[in-house]
C-alpha cells in the first residue's frame, strides 16, 4: 500500500522506473531521484550519493520540486535531503527555510509545498529529513534516518550496488586512530567505514575497500603510472576495465547469464543445479536425514511410556482391589464375631 501514492504520482507526472523496494528510482527526462531505504547518518548519505555520481536531492527548481513531491509521496519514515544548517548558526523561525542552506545552491531556494514538523529554535549541527506528505523535520546530522533521496542522471543507480545498513564497530576512540582503510564515519558508540568512488566495502572485512565497477566498462583505479587495478571479473582493455563475459567461456553446464563482474548459472526445465552440474530432478531425491533416522527411536520411547503408564494403572487397580477384598474380609470376620457373641449371650440366658 505504501507504493500506491508513489504509483499515482508516477502516472500523473509521467515518471518512469518507479518500483517498491530498498532502492527505487523515479525519473523524468534526464533527471532521476533515487529513494534509498537505508538507515544512515547525513554524512554517509551524502557520500553514497556522490559515489553514484549524484547528490542529495534539493528543491530549488520546478523540476526538483516535482521530483521531491513524487518521491515523498511513497515514503515510510524520514529521509535525508540536501538541506543543512550552517556551522555555529541557530535556526531562524521567520525565514521560510529557517536559515537552512541547500548543499548545492542554484535557482529558487524555497519549496512551495513543504511544511515544518517542529516549531522551536534549534542550533547546529542540524540537517533536514523529509517525510510524507512533504513534511520537513530538523534532526541531528548524526542521527540515523530511515533513508535518503539522491538526485542522479544514472537510471541504473539501484543496480549499481546493494545498499545495506553500515556495520557499526564499537570503539571508545571512534575515528581518532584511523581504523578504516579509506573513509571513517563517526557513529553512536563507535564508527562505520565507507569507500571512495570506484571502491566498495570488502565483504570479508568492511573496514577495507576493494575496486568496484557497476557497469560494463569502468576506468581503472591507478596508484601511479604503472600501477592500475580493475575490479574482480573485469580485464584491462585500451585503458579501460571491461566486464569479462564468462558465459562465452562455457562456465555453466547448461544456461548462463552474464552480470557485471560475475555470472549466474541455471538449468533447463526438468534439471536442477547441483554443485557444478545440472542433474535430473528425479535423481535428486532427498536422502534420509538424521531426523528420519531418529524417528523410530522416538516412537519406541513413546510406546515405552505408554506401557509404563498402563502397568502403573494395572498395579493401581490391583492395589485398590486388594484393599477392597481385605476390607470386605474384615467386615465378614467382624459380623461373624458379632453373631457368635450374640448366640453365646442368648444361650447363657436360656440356661
Amino acid at each position: 500500500m505504501a507504493c500506491f501514492p508513489l504509483l499515482v504520482w508516477t502516472l500523473i507526472l509521467g515518471f518512469r522506473g518507479s518500483r517498491c523496494g530498498p532502492c527505487r528510482p523515479v525519473c523524468t527526462g534526464s533527471s532521476c531521484v533515487v529513494v534509498h531505504e537505508s538507515r544512515v547518518d547525513f554524512s554517509t548519505a551524502e557520500q553514497r550519493c556522490r559515489r553514484d555520481d549524484g547528490e542529495l536531492l534539493t528543491s530549488q527548481s520546478p523540476e526538483e520540486e516535482r521530483l521531491l513531491r513524487a518521491s515523498a509521496a511513497g515514503l515510510r519514515g524520514e529521509f535525508w535531503i540536501g538541506l543543512r544548517l550552517p556551522e555555529r548558526v541557530c535556526s531562524n523561525m521567520s525565514d521560510p527555510l529557517r536559515g537552512y542552506q541547500w548543499l548545492q545552491a542554484r535557482g529558487s531556494a524555497i519549496p512551495t509545498a513543504a511544511t515544518w514538523r517542529d516549531g522551536a529554535e534549534v542550533c547546529s549541527p542540524r540537517c533536514v529529513a523529509v517525510s510524507r506528505p512533504q513534511v520537513f523535520s530538523e534532526r541531528l546530522c548524526s542521527d540515523l534516518s530511515d533513508g535518503f533521496l539522491c538526485r542522479t542522471r544514472r537510471r541504473d543507480a539501484c543496480a549499481a550496488q546493494p545498499l545495506s545498513e553500515p556495520r557499526v564497530f564499537q570503539s571508545k576512540k571512534g575515528c581518532s586512530d584511523a581504523p578504516c582503510q579509506q573513509i571513517c564515519n563517526p557513529a553512536s558508540g563507535g564508527y562505520s567505514c565507507s569507500c571512495e568512488k570506484g571502491f566498495a566495502p570488502d565483504s570479508g572485512d568492511p573496514r577495507r575497500c576493494r575496486v568496484h565497477c557497476d557497469q560494463e566498462k569502468c576506468p581503472p583505479v591507478c596508484r601511479g603510472q604503472d600501477s592500475c587495478d580493475c575490479a574482480d571479473g573485469y580485464i584491462m582493455n585500451d585503458d579501460f576495465c571491461e566486464d569479462i563475459d564468462e558465459c562465452a567461456m562455457d562456465q555453466c553446464p547448461q544456461l548462463c547469464r552474464n552480470t557485471f563482474g560475475s555470472f549466474l548459472c541455471s538449468c533447463q526445465d526438468g534439471f536442477i543445479l547441483k554443485g557444478a552440474a545440472c542433474v535430473r530432478a528425479e535423481e535428486t531425491r532427498p536422502e534420509p536425514s538424521d531426523e528420519s533416522v531418529k524417528s523410530p527411536s522416538l516412537s519406541a520411547v513413546g510406546f515405552i511410556w505408554i506401557w509404563l503408564l498402563l502397568a502403573a494403572a494395572v498395579i493401581l487397580l490391583i492395589c485398590v482391589g486388594r484393599c477392597y477384598i481385605v476390607r470386605r474380609q474384615k467386615r465378614r470376620e467382624i459380623n461373624l464375631q458379632q453373631v457368635t457373641a450374640t448366640a453365646a449371650a442368648a444361650d447363657s440366658v436360656v440356661r
